[in-house]
């Protein structure tokens, strides 16, 4: 019985250690895909800069895709649009009354 129970003792601790083993070796894949990840986010960066001009290191990811997305569009209609501000639904906007 004491033999029986050394031996699966034995098993199980070599199982454990291929598990192990396994597991150190998805991690390392993983933080390799964040690395390779954020070197591709860096160029992506790098060639919309190129594309758009220097103004346009100062946009949120949000509005990277807007523009990519908008035909035509440009850094600066980008910027005034995100400066503008935004009317709550049911807000009316204040119109001249003539006298």
């Amino acid at each position: 019985m004491k033999l029986a129970a050394q031996g699966l003792i034995a098993r199980l601790t070599q199982k454990l250690s291929e598990a192990e083993s396994r597991l150190g070796e998805s991690q390392n894949r993983l933080h390799y895909a964040e690395l390779k990840i954020q070197v591709l986010e860096a160029r992506l960066w790098l060639v919309r800069i190129a594309k758009y001009g220097p103004g346009s290191e100062k946009l949120s990811m949000n509005n990277w895709n807007l523009l990519e997305l908008q035909p035509g569009g440009s850094v600066q209609e980008l910027e005034a649009e995100s400066k503008r501000k935004s009317l709550a639904a049911g807000e009316k906007t204040e119109s001249p009354q003539a006298s």
